[in-house]
């Protein structure tokens, strides 16, 4: 009863981060372990959730992260090649398994070191993310 209370997506700074991304027409995924119902769920409480340009939800592909098939289906069907895409995950396991496809891998432990990343890759210029 208490899940969507204990998955607190609502991490302050990340939203500021995505709209800035967005802004620049650079294009943003999710990549989930989300049931396709706990995701809609959890989309009622934050909205941001709403605003990927695409989302690839294991509950919809029968795939986990860090199941090396699930980024397989990630590259094949994004529109972006894997060196290109930069992803970001609070679990060891998933950022590694994103490396090891040629990904440019970060592990989340807030969204300062996001932004750095971003900027460091040349995404963002560090006054257009103040978190």
């Amino acid at each position: 009863d208490n899940w969507i209370d204990m998955a607190s997506p609502d991490i302050p700074g990340t939203a500021t981060i995505l709209r800035a991304l967005k802004a620049k027409g650079i294009p943003i995924f999710s990549l989930t372990n989300f049931g396709v119902n706990t995701l809609d769920w959890a989309k009622t409480r934050y909205s941001v959730l709403t605003e990927f340009d695409r989302e690839f939800i294991s509950g919809e592909l029968g795939l986990v992260k860090p199941d090396p098939e699930i980024y397989i289906h990630v590259e094949n069907n994004c529109g972006v090649a894997p060196e290109n895409l930069i992803f970001t995950d609070d679990s060891p396991d998933n950022v590694a398994a994103a490396a090891a496809r040629g990904w440019k891998a970060h592990l989340f432990e807030g969204p300062g070191g996001w932004a750095d990343k971003l900027v460091a890759e040349g995404l963002l210029e560090r006054g257009e993310v103040a978190v």
